[in-house]
């Protein structure tokens, strides 16, 4: 009880008496701030920008094909560069944008960084739309002029609206599962500390399969359906579902049916770029519906907290469930 009222919490992790903590925190930041400060400087990444080191911890990166590392602002309109100084595109309303290139010559390959807490957009060079979730990474050709398809790398999770192309379908490569289309709207989650690869298609026609084992059936999916393939057993399956739920994070909103909290605090510790270490048990299976648009990760925890009563401490970025 003396510690909770140390650290100006309740029971149920509320904030209260906080007058009593500035007073401490104040005594502290003469005596501590330098050491913090250091400790940031060292331990965060930086990169030299107009010959200086610049701290640059958790942004959005492009790693091009010649090995520049690209720091993007979804805030700031800027031409994207590589180490020649040649144009590779343009970040405008935080989309990085390609225009249609048919030069011919090698194939480059850049990759797409997006780190927990961020989302953002890329334009590929035939026009195609890739909207991307927090902690996901995207490897793309700069041009698809001398391909017979068109074929990205998906780690994590991302939104794609395909331009139509016959002549060259579009395939997703997501661990060892492929989606391949001509042109559609669909999505797929692929986070690498998730069992099942799920596709969700929101319009056209899309096509399911594994990428090397041509004997595992093939799922084709139609508008409002859903093929999950679980990674541990191979095992794959497909289903009617109500896309917003799997569509909802493009704005921002957090969508849960039925879920366990396992499940919800992954997306939590994406979503607000937290870290959860929770020690309740029976919280862990607990399951949980909801729908969270615009609210700050103190006021998730209060709504869990008030559906189930758990103790939990809140601090800098990370949560301890108790």
């Amino acid at each position: 009880q003396k510690l909770e009222n140390r650290l100006g919490l309740n029971r149920k992790g509320k904030i209260v008496g906080m007058s009593y903590v500035y007073r401490y925190a104040a005594a502290l930041i003469v005596l501590i701030g330098i050491g913090v400060f250091v400790k940031l400087q060292l331990d965060a990444p930086s990169e030299v920008i107009g010959g200086k080191n610049v701290v640059v911890d958790n942004e959005i990166r492009l790693i091009t094909d010649d090995g520049n590392d690209i720091v993007l602002s979804p805030e700031k309109n800027d031409s994207i560069k590589n180490a020649q100084n040649q144009l590779l595109g343009t970040v405008n309303k935080g989309v990085l944008e390609y225009e249609a290139n048919n030069a011919a010559g090698r194939v480059s390959y850049n990759t797409l960084k997006v780190p927990f807490g961020k989302r953002f957009a890329i334009r590929l060079a035939d026009g195609s739309r890739v909207e991307m979730n927090a902690g996901s990474s995207l490897r793309y050709p700069t041009s698809f002029s001398n391909s017979s398809n068109r074929e990205v790398y998906l780690e994590g999770e991302a939104y794609f609206d395909i331009a139509k192309n016959t002549e060259k379908p579009f395939i997703v490569n997501a661990a060892e599962i492929d989606i391949e289309v001509l042109g559609t709207r669909f999505n797929v989650s692929a986070y690498d500390d998730e069992n099942g690869i799920k596709t969700t298609l929101e319009e056209g026609t899309v096509k399911v399969f594994h990428e090397k084992d041509t004997s595992v059936t093939a799922h084709i999916l139609k508008p409002n359906q859903q093929a999950v393939w679980n990674a541990k057993d191979n095992s794959h399956e497909k289903y009617d579902v109500d896309v917003e739920e799997f569509l909802a994070w493009r704005n921002g909103i957090l969508v849960f049916k039925k879920l366990p909290f396992a499940a919800i605090q992954k997306t939590l510790e994406r979503h607000y770029n937290i870290q959860i270490n929770n020690s309740n048990t029976t919280l862990q299976n607990r399951r949980f519906t909801a729908r969270l648009e615009g609210k700050s990760v103190e006021q998730v925890m209060t709504y869990l907290n008030n559906i189930v009563a758990f103790e939990y401490e809140i601090k800098d970025r990370e949560i301890m469930i108790k």
